[in-house]
């Protein structure tokens, strides 16, 4: 079959939840014999072409906080209706909201897979979040199929839209162990540190973990790994607790983060 994915910011995953979900799902697909396309946005995705069998689409979009997901799924689905795709699965419930687009060739049939209620996230003002809110609606109606990540999503999909909701719980590959060396330049030891890894944006709850930690009396490192997205207000707010025990890694490469996963205490 010939599978799209569409409303990701690309892949290979770097950072976000949605893109390690989507490269997963496609390279396995890929693996199985399948045909996949994965519409990817030119700043996320650096490689052009093939990426481990699996076709990148490059299709620009409208960087702003407010846009650039919405346009590049706008754009993604017009170009998605010049291919002859079998299925084209959706990611997210904003993008989510343009699913109608490849049924318009009939033979298509479209997934939408929700991976948040992304109206509840912080960094949307009034008017973001009720659109998004809205956005609910032709997220779980116009697909032939709607699946989740987690029960508690399923749960609320399916007692406010009254339709079969399918759950694809998301899980992990075991990192490789690697002895502690590139981490050593942050000051950290082998079993000495709690390791915070994720977007920096506030319903991760990341500013609980700092407040908390602040005041252990431990000689246990915090190292927080990790960028903001549209959330630099926020970032301020995390780095002012900054200090010898506290610490900031940014965006961390592959190696590091395994030795980051597989040297923690926590």
């Amino acid at each position: 079959m010939k599978i799209a994915f569409i409303g990701q910011k690309g892949i290979p995953a770097t950072y976000g939840g949605i893109e390690d979900f989507t490269e997963k799902v496609a390279l396995r697909l890929s693996k199985k014999g399948h045909q996949v396309t994965v519409y990817c946005r030119p700043y996320y995705t650096q490689i052009e072409g093939e990426y481990k069998g699996v076709t990148l689409k490059k299709i620009k979009s409208i960087k702003t906080k407010h846009l650039d997901a919405i346009s590049h799924t706008f754009f993604s689905s017009l170009d998605a209706l010049s291919e002859d795709y079998d299925i084209v699965n959706y990611q997210g419930i904003g993008p989510s909201s343009l699913s109608f687009l490849p049924r318009l060739k009939g033979k298509t049939k479209v997934v939408v897979t929700i991976h948040s209620l992304d109206w509840k996230r912080k960094k949307w003002g009034p008017l973001a979040k009720s659109l998004l809110k809205l956005a609910e609606y032709p997220s779980a109606f116009f697909p032939h199929k709607l699946a989740t990540i987690s029960e508690e999503l399923k749960n609320y999909l399916e007692k406010n839209f009254k339709r079969e909701v399918f759950k694809v719980t998301p899980g992990i590959d075991p990192p490789n162990y690697r002895e502690p060396q590139r981490i050593k330049k942050f000051g950290l030891e082998k079993n000495k540190f709690i390791l915070f890894l994720g977007r920096l944006v506030p319903e991760k709850g990341c500013h609980y973990l700092l407040e908390a930690f602040k005041d252990l009396d431990t000689d246990y490192k915090l190292f927080v790994a990790g960028n903001g997205f549209f959330s630099e207000d926020y970032l301020k707010k995390l780095h002012a607790y900054k200090s010898e025990k506290i610490l900031f890694g940014g965006f961390v490469e592959k190696e590091v983060l395994e030795e980051l996963f597989t040297n923690a205490y926590l």
